[in-house]
């Protein structure tokens, strides 16, 4: 798994389309035809990447969000983003 820092900047696949279906996002890679469910907190990342918010104010708006301790919501989304990148839809 990769770690990140703050400063990290991350770049969106341009060969991806998405939207937000209630409280879930639903990501289809115009690339090779695979589509992505995201929920909760997933969701959230995502948006917040739309948003070009950096990795600081994604960690605040899931402090914020979520019952979860700043060292464990770190911890899961560094693995998020590296399953993100992992699947080609991110890079850094």
């Amino acid at each position: 798994m990769e770690t990140f820092s703050f400063d990290t900047e991350i770049s969106i696949s341009s060969e991806l389309i998405s939207t937000r279906l209630e409280q879930d996002t639903v990501i289809l890679n115009l690339a090779t035809g695979k589509y992505y469910s995201l929920e909760g907190v997933g969701s959230l990342i995502w948006q917040s990447l739309e948003a070009k918010q950096d990795l600081g104010a994604i960690q605040e708006n899931i402090l914020s969000s979520y019952n979860v301790s700043s060292e464990q919501s770190l911890t899961d989304m560094q693995a998020f983003l590296s399953s993100l990148a992992d699947a080609g839809l991110i890079s850094f």
